[in-house]
């Protein structure tokens, strides 16, 4: 049985001008083609299958039983607080970037976010679907930004905290704002 991954067929997987295997620096773009790949429009259309199955065809929607489905649901929405972690190391928004990844302060009950974010290789990915309670607004919003300036993959010097939680944290805002203000 042949277990090899197969590379994909896409247009600019060379990223950057080197990349760091085991201790050496390859001074050479490194191939992404065997990597993990989700589109972010797919992973955005799958989190509004999970929060709104009903507002798909039967054969579009997602083949989970009730049960499968509040699970999903609820583990994305849980804090690490919640799921009995360290909160002085896992903060509520550790891994939920949106609105308040930028502060190690505890996330409003009335927050709910429901969330899948991708953090490797300098990239930053955040998927969430957010609901306001007390405001009664919900919105699904989805971004990548990619920070590393040097474009040395794996060497772990990377903007995460410096430019890319921030912005996504600031974006996270902004957004809520525009809901907020097109409330009647």
């Amino acid at each position: 049985m042949n277990l090899s991954i197969l590379s994909l067929d896409m247009d600019k997987i060379q990223k950057g001008k080197g990349f760091y295997r085991n201790d050496s620096l390859i001074q050479q773009p490194m191939d992404f083609s065997k990597k993990n790949y989700l589109p972010i429009s797919t992973l955005r259309e799958l989190m509004k299958r999970v929060h709104y199955p009903e507002k798909y065809d039967e054969r579009a929607q997602l083949q989970l039983t009730e049960n499968d489905r509040e699970f999903l649901l609820d583990v994305m929405h849980k804090t690490p607080r919640e799921q009995d972690y360290d909160d002085e190391e896992y903060y509520d928004s550790y891994v939920k970037f949106f609105l308040f990844g930028d502060s190690k302060e505890a996330i409003p009950a009335h927050i709910k976010m429901y969330n899948k974010v991708g953090y490797a290789y300098g990239y930053l990915t955040d998927c969430a679907h957010i609901v306001d309670t007390k405001n009664e607004i919900a919105f699904t919003i989805t971004a990548t930004i990619h920070v590393n300036k040097n474009q040395i993959f794996n060497d772990d010097t990377y903007e995460y905290d410096e430019i890319g939680i921030p912005f996504l944290a600031e974006l996270g805002r902004q957004v809520h704002q525009f809901y907020l203000h097109q409330k009647p």
